[in-house]
């Protein structure tokens, strides 16, 4: 080993500092939320943000709490200074919103701040100015009771964290997010969030929470919110959740406070979507703000960096505490699962949840001989309304009436030789037609036609399983049959390879599946995904999309985060067709939108819309605003899983399909087409090998 550099080496305390930071400080956002827990915890009833450029020039949070002195000032912005705890044991009750003592030492570490404090009961307070964590002056100044933290040129020592932020706009909507949150969690507490100058949130303090939903999530919103008050054990829960007609299509506004802190669970979002039961649609998410205060010593803070998660020691019996606090607050409002009681052996309620009547839509042509009395003969089956598509297609009710005996009769013979069962009918029938076979055999022979057709030559060998199968207990014989029966057939090289042509509607599964053959092949095709695939395509050869003005124009409650993404892609909703302006507060009207929505029964889909592409800043403009757009409009115009469709519109919807560039797949890659031949069917079946 000797001659060899040490390779290990000890990191000085600089790079250590900022390495650290990068733990906790992510973006300006992270900043802004370690600072205004620090406000909370020091008592502030008024907190008030100031950012520039998105957080990335400038930040300061301003609070009226209880201030420090000037040791104490000097002293915050050191490694793991904190007032929170003394020894570790601490931290199993740990109450405060902050207790590491990272927060102020890993902003200082990045950036250029300037401290200033003051006590109340003190006249002067303190200035601390410090670069990249190098106290660079400390001095008496005169301030205002409270602490103000300003904070310059974040991840200025830090180029590569620096690299990575994203728009003054993204940034600015991270910060809407984390103070919004805050402020939900403290509705007692006034916030103001301001940007470059102009009011971007404003929260004055309340003591009742439903003041800060209207604030915050609108005044629509606040009016489906059902309050949610409930005491299980040690658990205090409380709250508001939506009726069950308000609902979301991501989880975004599901907030979850636990001892006033913003956390996410995954385990208590469940269990609030269970509150609900049948309630709402599967795929979608309620309106929810929930509090939930415990014992500390029942939830571990300290398991994510920015303290975003936490865990529960009985996190089982936490969401079902969850679960019955949000089905108690719907029972309330009469708005409780249909339960019905059954009595038993051991008369306990059960709840019995009821299949419909039939899930499978068989559609058929039928002889005018078989007309039903009842319908019109063309599309027989059940079927409900569907929902507005991008076409008159799915405008229609489809016609519904039931099926004549004489149909069903012949519908179960079919299935019954389909399946290989042989009634009691069909086996003295048997002799007679294998007569019948022999004598036809006999004629073609004496006119020189022994050619066996393929369909005769399986017949045959069906009839020597049967006949050899029958009288054996040991199976072979039913392997031999099976095998004679379906013999594995050679692939056509001139038969049409495209899953899409020559193809018979059967029916539709479940109102999300059509269903038909093609030969012998079975293909099944995803309703939505296929229409979603039209839609885009037709979106995308529009050179300007058709647009439909709305007798009723729609209000949309956006959240201080999704405006001020709203006010950047306006011009690119436009684009598409959408007449979107201001109306308020965080509200915006729409007053037209793209022909492709059709007949808009369901306004929601347009706020649903709007938050999808909002979301995250999900819509780049630097990597096609247009497709994005496309894409969603597409997706939520498109028919739904669940609607009914009759004959006429899945044939029309299969051929609009045959027609697309891409028809295999919707724009988000899912496949809209799958095929299972006769032999994988076979194989499934275990009828061969």
């Amino acid at each position: 080993m000797e001659g060899q550099g040490n390779k290990i080496r000890i990191l000085d305390k600089d790079t250590i500092n900022k390495i650290a930071a990068g733990e906790v400080i992510e973006r300006p956002a992270s900043a802004i939320k370690e600072l205004v827990d620090n406000a909370i915890d020091a008592g502030a009833t008024e907190v008030r943000i100031e950012v520039e450029k998105g957080g990335k020039k400038s930040i300061l949070v301003r609070d009226n709490g209880c201030g420090m002195s000037r040791a104490d000032a000097l002293l915050a912005y050191e490694k793991h200074a904190t007032s929170k705890l003394t020894k570790i044991e601490d931290l199993d009750t740990v109450a405060t919103m902050g207790f590491r003592g990272e927060a102020l030492s890993s902003i200082t570490a990045i950036a250029k701040v300037e401290i200033l404090t003051r006590p109340p009961e003190e006249l002067a307070g303190t200035k601390v100015l410090i670069h990249g964590g190098q106290v660079q002056e400390s001095s008496n100044i005169g301030t205002a009771p409270g602490t103000a933290v300003h904070v310059k040129d974040l991840f200025y020592n830090t180029p590569a964290r620096q690299k990575y932020l994203k728009s003054d706009k993204t940034e600015l909507a991270h910060i809407t997010e984390v103070v919004m949150k805050l402020a939900l969690a403290n509705p007692e507490i006034s916030f103001t969030l301001l940007s470059d100058g102009k009011p971007v949130l404003r929260n004055p303090a309340s003591s009742e929470l439903l003041n800060s939903v209207v604030n915050l999530l609108g005044p629509e919103t606040a009016r489906s919110m059902l309050p949610v008050e409930s005491l299980t054990g040690d658990v205090v829960i409380r709250g508001c959740v939506s009726k069950p007609e308000l609902t979301r299509g991501t989880g975004d506004q599901l907030f979850l406070f636990v001892n006033t802190r913003p956390v996410s669970s995954k385990a208590v979002n469940a269990a609030i979507r269970q509150g609900y039961y049948t309630k709402i649609p599967k795929g979608r998410y309620p309106v929810a703000v929930l509090s939930l205060t415990l014992d500390p010593q029942e939830v571990d803070v300290n398991v994510h960096p920015r303290k975003a998660e936490v865990r529960f020691s009985r996190e089982k019996e936490i969401s079902n505490a969850v679960t019955a606090a949000v089905e108690k607050t719907l029972s309330e409002h009469g708005l409780a699962p249909e339960i019905r009681e059954k009595e038993g052996k051991t008369h306990q309620k059960t709840l019995e949840v009821r299949e419909p009547e039939s899930r499978v839509l068989i559609h058929e042509k039928t002889d005018v001989s078989e007309k039903p009395e009842n319908g019109p003969g063309k599309d027989i089956g059940r079927a409900a309304e569907v929902p507005a598509g991008g076409s008159k297609l799915f405008r229609e009710k489809p016609e519904t009436y039931s099926y004549p005996v004489k149909d069903t009769e012949r519908r179960l013979k079919r299935s019954e030789r389909l399946l290989g069962i042989t009634s009691e009918n069909e086996m003295k029938e048997a002799g007679k037609e294998k007569e019948e076979e022999k004598a036809t055999r006999e004629e073609r022979k004496e006119k020189g036609t022994e050619e066996k057709t393929e369909e005769e030559r399986k017949e045959k060998g069906t009839q020597k399983g049967i006949e050899k199968g029958t009288g054996e207990g040991n199976g072979k014989g039913t392997e031999k049959r099976v095998e004679r029966a379906y013999p594995e057939q050679k692939p056509n090289k001139k038969a049409n390879t495209d899953p899409l042509e020559d193809l018979r509607i059967i029916g539709q599964v479940s109102k999300i599946y059509i269903l038909a053959e093609k030969g012998e092949d079975l293909v099944i095709i995803d309703q939505h995904a296929a229409h979603e695939r039209v839609l885009y395509e037709q979106i995308l050869k529009m050179k300007k999309n058709r647009v439909q003005e709305l007798i009723t124009p729609i209000t949309i409650d956006l959240t201080p985060k999704e405006k001020v993404l709203m006010e950047e892609y306006i011009p690119y909703l436009e684009e598409h067709g959408f007449g979107i302006s201001e109306f308020g507060d965080n509200t915006y009207v729409v007053t037209f939108v793209p022909d492709v929505f059709g007949r808009l029964e369901d306004p929601g889909i347009i706020h649903d819309l709007i938050s999808e592409l909002l979301a995250g800043g999900k819509i780049k403009k630097d990597t096609g605003v247009s497709e994005q757009v496309c894409k969603t409009m597409a997706c939520r115009a498109a028919i739904k899983g669940g609607a009914a469709c009759s004959l006429r519109q899945m044939e029309e919807l299969v051929e609009q399909l045959k027609q697309a560039e891409n028809p295999y797949s919707c724009p988000h890659g899912r496949p809209t087409v799958l095929t299972f031949t006769r032999g994988e069917l076979d194989r499934m079946f275990a009828r061969i090998q």
